[in-house]
C-alpha cells in the first residue's frame, strides 16, 4: 500500500466514491475535475467551500480546457480524477487520465475506499453515501508514471488490476 504523497499527484478513484473521499480530504487545495454541465455547476460551488479547486470540463465537453487546467494545477497541487465519469461505463479508465499524467509528468495514484454502512443509489455508477457513524477505510496504491503514449494500454490494465485488488483487501463484510 502506498502512503499519501507529498508531491503533486493524480488521485484516481471511481466516480461512485466521490462523497466519502470529498469528506476525508477537505482543505488540501486538490483540483477536482468537474463537468461543464448544469450538474457540474451545482457541484463546483460546494466543493470550493470545502477547500477544493474546481477544474471545469470532461471527456464529453471542454476536454482540452480541462486538460490544460489540470496540468496547470499539477505544477503545485494534486488533482482528483474519476476515470469512469461523468457517464461511465462504471469502473472504466479513459485515456484522459493517462494523457494528464503523461503531459504533466506526475504520477497516478489509485485510491480505494470502503464504507461500513452506506446508502447506494440506483445510478449508472452505484453512487454511495456513508450513513451516519460509518467507518471508512481508505487505501492508497503505488504511483504509476506514464512515460510514453505507447504504454497507455499496459498502464490502464495495471491500474485496473491494482485498484481491484485494493478494494478486495479493504472490503467490509456486509
Amino acid at each position: 500500500m502506498g502512503d499519501y504523497p507529498l508531491e503533486p499527484t493524480i488521485f484516481m478513484f471511481w466516480h461512485r466514491d466521490q462523497i466519502p473521499l470529498t469528506l476525508l480530504n477537505m482543505n488540501r487545495n486538490i483540483g477536482v475535475l468537474v463537468s461543464q454541465s448544469n450538474d457540474g455547476q451545482l457541484i463546483a460551488g460546494p466543493i470550493s467551500k470545502l477547500g477544493y479547486i474546481p477544474v471545469r470540463g470532461s471527456s464529453t465537453r471542454g476536454g482540452t480546457q480541462a486538460l490544460r487546467g489540470l496540468i496547470a494545477h499539477l505544477k503545485n497541487n494534486s488533482v482528483a480524477i474519476t476515470p469512469d465519469g461523468p457517464r461511465g461505463p462504471i469502473y472504466s479508465i479513459k485515456d484522459g487520465l493517462l494523457t494528464t499524467a503523461y503531459l504533466s509528468k506526475r504520477a497516478i495514484m489509485p485510491v480505494a475506499i470502503d464504507v461500513s454502512r452506506e446508502w447506494t443509489f440506483n445510478s449508472w455508477d452505484k453512487f454511495r453515501f456513508p450513513k451516519p457513524f460509518s467507518t471508512i477505510r481508505i487505501k492508497y496504491g503505488m504511483p504509476h508514471f506514464v512515460k510514453n503514449k505507447e504504454d497507455f494500454a499496459e498502464i490502464k490494465e495495471a491500474l485496473r488490476q491494482e485498484i481491484e485488488a485494493m478494494y478486495d483487501s479493504i472490503k467490509f463484510s456486509k
